[in-house]
Parts: structure tokens; sequence; C-alpha cells
């Protein structure tokens, strides 16, 4: 599950993905379209409905900080 966030020139990507080891992954990769402010974080999580859980947690902060969907 993959999700991009936009808020003026700055972007945030937020992705679940399910490794090798049948780990839970949630990538965090933040940057601005113009400058080279970035960043990136990763979780992981042994239980799907617990990264699961934390991804809607996540969703829900960055709309709250003003973030949205881009337009498709």
């Amino acid at each position: 599950m993959r999700q991009e966030f936009v808020r003026g020139q700055r972007r945030y990507i937020l992705s679940l993905d399910v490794d090798l080891f049948e780990a839970c992954v949630i990538n965090r990769h933040w940057y601005g379209e113009n400058s080279r402010r970035h960043g990136r974080r990763q979780e992981l999580f042994k239980d799907l409905a617990v990264a699961q859980r934390r991804f809607g947690e996540v969703q829900a902060y960055l709309l709250k900080s003003g973030y949205s969907l881009p337009n498709s």
C-alpha cells in the first residue's frame, strides 16, 4: 500500500510493505520539490494489524498537519 501527500512544495510518501521475512515495514519519505531538504524513516512490525493501525495514525497526522492527497 502506498500513498503520496502534498503540502505546497513539500511531498510525503508513505508506504506499507511486507518483506521477505514476513515483517511489515512502514517507509516514510519526505522532500521538497525545489530544495534539498529531505528525510526518511522506516518502522518494522511483526503483526500486520499493528502496522495497519500505525499507518492509519500517520495518515491522520499528515492530514491534520495540512497535507492533502494530490489531485489525480
